[in-house]
């Protein structure tokens, strides 16, 4: 039943949303595009947001032992990017769960830095680079080492990372 009101009020939302909502004039608008618009090349402001709605029914086999809530992510970030060979990145987020309770990790982490690091060198680009400070991590299919984005906060690694390109290796 639950899963039923939840669907109907997502399509009403979105009918909402669709028929009253102007048309951009462009289909790549998003803030961050137009605040990087006045920014200067060398500084890149971007951001995320995100909600989903989470529950289940039966736990620890109970009949009447439910759990429904809504996780919301804000993530806002910014780039500074000076020269080829340096960047400074920073990023903040807050996650949080509305009606969960205990509202804890790996559901909420209210106004934290999630990323702060500064890169020496292109690992693209150029054979040598060096990156230093909190970062995710993604390493082959993530089952080791990854940031795991499908909880509300996700994994960070404080570390520092070298990387070195020889002749396609």
């Amino acid at each position: 039943m639950r899963c039923l009101v939840f669907l109907w009020i997502a399509a009403a939302v979105t009918t909402f949303a669709q028929s009253s909502a102007p048309v951009p004039a462009s289909d790549d608008f998003s803030p961050a595009a137009e605040i990087n618009k006045v920014l200067p090349s060398w500084l890149t402001f971007g951001g995320q947001y995100r909600a989903r709605f989470e529950g289940y029914t039966g736990g620890n086999f109970a009949p009447n032992a439910t759990d429904d809530y809504v996780l919301s992510q804000l993530r806002l970030n910014l780039l500074i990017h000076p020269t080829s060979w340096l960047k400074l990145f920073v990023e903040g987020m807050d996650a949080r769960s509305l009606a969960k309770s205990p509202a804890v990790p790996p559901y909420q982490n209210t106004w934290d830095i999630r990323q702060a690091y500064i890169e020496l060198g292109d690992p693209e680009k150029q054979p040598l680079g060096l990156r230093a400070g909190r970062q995710e991590l993604k390493y082959g299919d993530q089952r080791l080492v990854g940031s795991a984005d499908w909880t509300n906060t996700g994994h960070l690694f404080d570390a520092v990372r070298g990387t070195v390109h020889y002749q396609g290796y």
